[in-house]
This record gives C-alpha cells, sequence and structure tokens, in this order.
C-alpha cells in the first residue's frame, strides 16, 4: 500500500508544479490533501482537496500511447511555466482531463522533455514514419538509454525494436544478423537477458532463423533464472510482478522452443497455454482486475495445438473478453478488451473454412472474418494503439478471399488483386496464401497463350509471367507472422513453379500455330479417323487379332505431327476397376484418352466407366474415347459428345475392318 501513496504523492507533486500551484478556488499556497485516488488499465485519478477553502478539483489521466495528438490547453492561467508540446489539458463535466504522449503513470507529466523516454520515442516514432532514420537512430537509442535508467526491469527496453528495424532496412541480411548476434552478446556479457531474449524472439519472428529461435530460448530460460535471485527479500509488489515475469519468460521460452521443434510443437505449445492460465491467475491484484487476454492467450495456445478445435476454442475466447466489458470502469479498457474479443471472432470465422467443403459458404467466412477483424482495427484506432499486425492478416485474408472467387468465377483481375494485397504486406509473409496465388496466375497466362496469334505475343506474356513469379518470391522469406492460422490450401515449393513456366515458354512458339485446345483436338482426331477408315486400317491387319496398342501408337504418331513442337506424354494411370489406362499430357495439361477395340456392349461401357472415374477424381474437364471397331455389319462410325456433371468426352468410333468394294 505505500508504494501506492507513494505514487500519488508524486502525482499531487507534479500537479502542484504544473496545475495547482496556488488553490484554483481559493488561492491558498497550501499543501492539498488527497481524499480519494485510483488506478486502473490505462488511466489513473487523483482529487485533490484545498484544506482551506474544502473545495476540491478531480485530476484524470489518461496515458494515451497516441503519437501527434494536439495539444489542447484549456485551463492557461492554471499552467506555470514551460510544458511538452505532447501535454493535453482539457476540462471535462466533472474532472480536469490530463493527456501525454506516455502510457505509464511515471514519466515525466509534461515537466522535462528531454530527459523523458516517451517523448524521445515519440519523436524516434515520427522520425521513423517519414524513413528519416538517421534521426529515427538518435532518438532510439536516446529512448533506450533513459528507459534503462528508469525501468531497468521492463524489457524489452523501449526503442529496441525500432533500432532493430531500423538496421533491417538499412543492412542487407548478412551484416544485420552479424550486428543483431554482436548486440546480442553485448547484452549478455552485460547480463541484461531480459532484453536480449525480447530481442532475439524479436529477429527470429522476422527472419523466421531458427538459430534466434534456439537463441531466444536459451536467453529466455536464463533470465528466469536471474529473477529467481534474492526473491524472497523483494517487498510485497516486486515479489507479485517477479513472479509475474517468471512465468512470462517459462512462456516465451516455450513458445521459441515450438518454432524449432516441429515434433514436440503441439505439447510445447499447450505447456505454454497452461503458463498463461497461470499467469491469467497471478495478474489479478488487490487493486485492480486481472488481465483477461491471458486467458484468451491460454485458448489461443490450445487451438493452435489443436487445430481441430480451433474454431469452437477461437469462440470460446471471444466469449469470454465480450462478458469482461460490462464489468471494466473506464471506456480506453472497454475499446481495448472489446478491440481483441472482435480479432478473436474472426479468427473463429477464419480457421471454420479449413473444413468447409462448400465454396459460397467459404468466401461468405472469409468475408466475415475480415468485416469483424476491420471492426477491432476500428476500436483500437480510437485509443492509438498499434493495428499493423491486423492489417497485414487482413490484406493475407482478402488474397486467400480472391483466390477462392477466382477458383469459381476464372475472373484473372481477383489474382492482380490479391497480388496487390500480398504486396501491401511485404514486410510479413504466409508461403501457402503466396503459392497459391502464384499457381493460379500461371495458370491464368498459360490459358491466354491459348489464344495467343503469334509467338511475340506469347513470348510477351510469358515474360510478364516469370516477372511477376520473381515479385512474388521476394514476399517469401521475409516473416510469418506467429499464431495467425490461415488454412493451408497448396504447398507446392517456388522450384517447382519456375519449372513450370520455364517448360511452357521453351514451346511458347507452337502457340502461335494451331492453337491446343479440345475443338482441335477434336477436328485433328476427325481427321485422323478419315485416314484411318481410308487407308491406316490396314496396320491392324499385321496381326490376327486387333490390338489396342496399336491404335494407341497411331494415335501419338498423329497427334505428333498435328501439334509440331508440342510436349507429349502417354503414361499409364490408375482407373476404376483397378485397371490401367493412358493419360495424354499436352501443353501441361492432362487429357485422358481412352483406347479400346470394340468387343461389346459390356467392355464398350467399361471404358465410359473407366473415363467418368477418372475425370471425376482428377477434376480433368475434357477426354477422349476412341474405339476401333473391327465388325463387318453393324459398326458404328464418326463422332459425338458425351456431357456429365459439366465435363464432356469426345468418342470417336474408327471402322478398321472396311467391306471389300
Amino acid at each position: 500500500m505505500s508504494e501506492f501513496i507513494t505514487m500519488y504523492e508524486k502525482m499531487r507533486e507534479d500537479l502542484q508544479r504544473w496545475i495547482w500551484k496556488r488553490c484554483p478556488f481559493c488561492n491558498s499556497e497550501v499543501q492539498p490533501n488527497i481524499p480519494t485516488a485510483g488506478a486502473g488499465g490505462y488511466q489513473e485519478h487523483i482529487v485533490l482537496k484545498c484544506p482551506n477553502c474544502d473545495n476540491s478539483l478531480k485530476f484524470v489521466t489518461e496515458w494515451s500511447p497516441i503519437i501527434n495528438f494536439p495539444l489542447v490547453n484549456e485551463i492557461p492561467e492554471m499552467v506555470q511555466g514551460e510544458y511538452c508540446p505532447y501535454l493535453s489539458i482539457q476540462k471535462k463535466e466533472d474532472c480536469i482531463l490530463l493527456r501525454c504522449c506516455s502510457n505509464l503513470w511515471r514519466d515525466c507529466f509534461g515537466r522535462s522533455p528531454d530527459n523523458c523516454y516517451s517523448y524521445h520515442a515519440t519523436k524516434m516514432d515520427e522520425a521513423f514514419e517519414t524513413e528519416d532514420y538517421p534521426t529515427a537512430t538518435q532518438e532510439s537509442e536516446a529512448t533506450i538509454e533513459l528507459w534503462k535508467k528508469e525501468l531497468p526491469e521492463i524489457h524489452p527496453f523501449l526503442g529496441a525494436s525500432t533500432l532493430i528495424e531500423i538496421k533491417r532496412r538499412t543492412m542487407n541480411r548478412f551484416d544485420w544478423f552479424k550486428w543483431v548476434d554482436e548486440y546480442l552478446d553485448e547484452l549478455e556479457i552485460s547480463k541484461e537477458f531480459g532484453t536480449a531474449a525480447s530481442i532475439a524472439f524479436m529477429v527470429a519472428e522476422i527472419s523466421e532463423e531458427p538459430k534466434f529461435w534456439k537463441r531466444a530460448s536459451e536467453l529466455y530460460t536464463k533470465y528466469r533464472e536471474q529473477l529467481k535471485i534474492d526473491l524472497e527479500s523483494k517487498s510485497y509488489f516486486d515479489k507479485r510482478r517477479r513472479n509475474r515475469e517468471i512465468v512470462r519468460a517459462e512462456i516465451m521460452s516455450l513458445e521459441a522452443l515450438s518454432e524449432i521443434e516441429e515434433d514436440k510443437k503441439s505439447e510445447l505449445l499447450k505447456s505454454a497455454g497452461d503458463k498463461w492460465l497461470e499467469l491469467y491467475k497471478l495478474s489479478a491484484d488487490p487493486f485492480s482486475h486481472p488481465d483477461f487476454l491471458y486467458y484468451a492467450y491460454y485458448l489461443r495456445n490450445n487451438a493452435l495445438a489443436e487445430p481441430r478445435d480451433a474454431p469452437d476454442l477461437y469462440k470460446k475466447a471471444y466469449d469470454f473478453l465480450a462478458s469482461q466489458l460490462d464489468k471494466l470502469e473506464y471506456p480506453r479498457e472497454r475499446l481495448y478488451y472489446e478491440g481483441h474479443a472482435k480479432y478473436f471472432l474472426g479468427l473463429n470465422y477464419l480457421t471454420k473454412t479449413n473444413y468447409i467443403e462448400d465454396e459460397d459458404e467459404k468466401i461468405s467466412l472469409l468475408e466475415k472474418s475480415i468485416y469483424v477483424l476491420n471492426e477491432g482495427i476500428e476500436l483500437h484506432r480510437t485509443i492509438g494503439l498499434e493495428v499493423v499486425r491486423a492489417k497485414i492478416l487482413i490484406n493475407f485474408i482478402n488474397a486467400a478471399l480472391c483466390i477462392e472467387k477466382f477458383k469459381k468465377e476464372e475472373n484473372y483481375d481477383l489474382i492482380d488483386e490479391a497480388e496487390k494485397y500480398l504486396n501491401e504486406s511485404k514486410t510479413y509473409n504466409m508461403p501457402h496464401i503466396i503459392i497459391e496465388t502464384m499457381e493460379a496466375l500461371i495458370g491464368s497466362y498459360k490459358k491466354a497463350l491459348l489464344v495467343v496469334e503469334n509467338s511475340k505475343q506469347a513470348l510477351a506474356l510469358m515474360a510478364r509471367a516469370k516477372g511477376k513469379l520473381r515479385d512474388l518470391i521476394t514476399l517469401l522469406p521475409i516473416l510469418s507472422p506467429r499464431h495467425v492460422p490461415i488454412r493451408k490450401i497448396l504447398e507446392k515449393n517456388v522450384d517447382y513453379l519456375s519449372i513450370y513456366l520455364d517448360t511452357i515458354q521453351r514451346n511458347v512458339t507452337s502457340f502461335a500455330g494451331r492453337r491446343v485446345s479440345f475443338n482441335n483436338i477434336k477436328t485433328s482426331l476427325d481427321e485422323f479417323k478419315s485416314l484411318t477408315d481410308r487407308q491406316v486400317y490396314r496396320a491392324f491387319k499385321i496381326i490376327k487379332k486387333p490390338n489396342e496398342e496399336i491404335g494407341r501408337s497411331l494415335i501419338q504418331t498423329h497427334l505428333n505431327a498435328a501439334f509440331k513442337q508440342r510436349t507429349f506424354q502417354f503414361r499409364e494411370v490408375e482407373v476404376a476397376e483397378g485397371k490401367s489406362d493412358n493419360l495424354l499430357i499436352m501443353n501441361m495439361e492432362k487429357y485422358p484418352f481412352e483406347v479400346k477395340i470394340w468387343r461389346g456392349k459390356k467392355y464398350y461401357e467399361k471404358g465410359i466407366r473407366q473415363m467418368k472415374y477418372y475425370m471425376t477424381n482428377e477434376n480433368v474437364q475434357f477426354g477422349f474415347y476412341i474405339i476401333f471397331d473391327p465388325r463387318v455389319r453393324d459398326y458404328k462410325s464418326g463422332g459425338e459428345e458425351i456431357e456429365f456433371n459439366s465435363k464432356r468426352i469426345y468418342q470417336l468410333f474408327i471402322h478398321i475392318n472396311p467391306r471389300s468394294p
């Protein structure tokens, strides 16, 4: 209790220094009393009462992390001397509201900006936003120095994350890693394990470099042991603070390990979740409520450890935070927790898409996720909280939404839109979304090539596709936000996509000749039928009984001649009834070719079943069924299309035993 009394005595001194040098009611210089005071969340209040006239005035501090809010000094007659440009004094109905650039009650209160780390941090952020990196570096170093002096036990030091980001932006990757290693060594030698651990963790998140995850875990373990030294000799409040910090260090060590020990990831995340629950129970004190987010993090970790349960667990986190809102005294706190509640509801909608097959329902859930996440962003913006990560998450969900719509509509503008969202988030990365975008992008160019009339146009399109692929690849190695459960749609690698493009480009000039399409292959097969009816049927007379392999070889030879410079592959594939047949791969497209000799209706129908089975299971749109008919009478001749489930099979009968004239 004595620590809180000291805190409010200091607040009174500050108020007397700036606001109440004399009683505003009776002009007395007598020292005011403190009849009531309170602390909670982002706000404190203190009531000063004049012993001379018995009047009182309530002051409420709103320790806002907002940068660049306008100075409002509505009581100029009460302010003594110079004050910080970020100090704001406003009259309210029942109090005087004080704001500054700080978010901690122990800061300068506008008295001495040059010696206030929050003032320098504000200047640092302003310089960083304008990419004035020399000034930002200077201000970040001043911020770190003042923070270490005033709050040596709170990690990481304010300004450290900005300094690291400045170095990352102004150095190549190798030099940046070297600088970070040296910086961590210096901190470790000086036994500043808490700051070293938080910086290692931060760099690991940015770089996804395993060595930094390992070092972060080791440093958090050292920090935890350091905190335990002389723990029993500390005061009640210091002991409580240290115990909470010990648990937090254990959490961060476990979460760092979970990033590099894949076989133990689920177990480690659950252990860290249990620690979040322990920290939640420790976070309450006699003067304030517990930190409700800690309980939500406990549910989040279990959701990450058990993806099948994720939608329900994120919903529980949302319900829990929403149930606390009416219990909170300060508007800022309500907005803070309501914004986080919206975030968990957004993750609830997002993770549901993992288990939904219906495309329209998937799109609806992604749209709901984006909507509630944007609501959370707006709530947090009103209290000046950083929303960068939430905006990045929304960008990636928007990219995923574009891809889902593209699959349904095949509107190639959606791919450009997905690429735009990804490029807006270049500082962060979700590789599976990017790779899916690449694949859809390449697919769109490949289809465009089918209608190109000359080789120059075709080559220009492929050059653009490869350029876009290179641009997207640059997004891969930068950062993968932790604790963001976006659905893994595809897990192809970039090398495959590059080879895919190269294969198309090697054959690009032939696209300008005879275009390969379902209709053109049909026309070519009709030509083959006419030729076979007149002359080629003799090939089937070489052996006594007509052989299907002869028919396959003749078709392959004909198509190679009809579509010169094409890449053809014939290979066996598993189809219905445990049998195998042939698949023709042309221009990286699959066209199943079933080739039969007429051996009766049942044998013919078996071929139809095999075609439909393969096309349904492999999601192939077009196929060809060629039947060589050796009958002298009642033979069939000519082609027709068979449609089923929006798929098309071109069936062609070729007579190979013409009657003698």
